[in-house]
């Protein structure tokens, strides 16, 4: 009785190891999102007193346990003289478990815009770098909707290239303040709240 007992013992751990291993190589590997940057709609549609939206989608791969990569595609859409796109590449890091994340950014932004005393438009191209800390709350472990709260900060390196007649000291002063405010826009703080599906 007490050999089939122990017996039975073993059995059983050796089954618990199985199933405990498939259930680690299952771990869903892949997640899609959606990014509504809050805090900057509010703050730019009151800076420019106009209707801003600014969302994202983003993909991301487990390649390791600790670590994973993704691609971002962020839309910048303020009114009809401002709009912004950038792709960008992301390598995150989970120095614990898979919750708290560290997460490296590099990437490339066109802002196009234009100025309400001239009709002609100005191309700015920017390389973008930065870094942000979120948490990843899967309510469906493994796998189903997670939600991703991060804050950020993203500079911005770029050149215009503008239309705009350089000879009048006003148009002068007007892009350079422009492109400043663009690169804040564009770069600066970053609060968002992402919603995606973990499969």
């Amino acid at each position: 009785m007490l050999k089939k007992i122990i017996i039975f013992g073993l059995l059983f751990s050796i089954c618990f190891n199985i199933f405990a291993d498939d259930e680690e190589i299952i771990m869903p590997k892949n997640v899609i999102s959606t990014e509504g940057l809050i805090i900057n709609s509010l703050l730019v549609s009151a800076m420019i007193r106009e209707f801003a939206i600014i969302t994202a989608f983003q993909y991301e791969r487990q390649i390791m346990k600790k670590f994973s990569l993704g691609s971002r595609v962020e839309m910048f859409y303020f009114g009809e003289d401002m709009i912004n796109f950038s792709a960008e590449v992301h390598a995150r890091y989970y120095p614990s478990s898979d919750v708290f994340f560290l997460n490296g950014i590099l990437g490339y932004a066109a802002f196009l815009h234009s100025f309400e005393m001239d009709a002609q438009r100005s191309l700015t191209n920017y390389f973008l770098i930065g870094a942000k800390i979120g948490w990843r709350i899967d309510f469906g472990k493994p796998g189903g909707f997670v939600l991703e709260p991060s804050f950020g900060y993203t500079l911005a390196f770029g050149k215009t290239i503008n239309a705009i007649d350089d000879d009048y000291e006003w148009y002068i002063f007007t892009n350079e303040f422009m492109n400043a405010l663009i690169r804040n826009m564009v770069g600066g703080p970053k609060v968002s709240i992402c919603l995606g599906y973990r499969f």
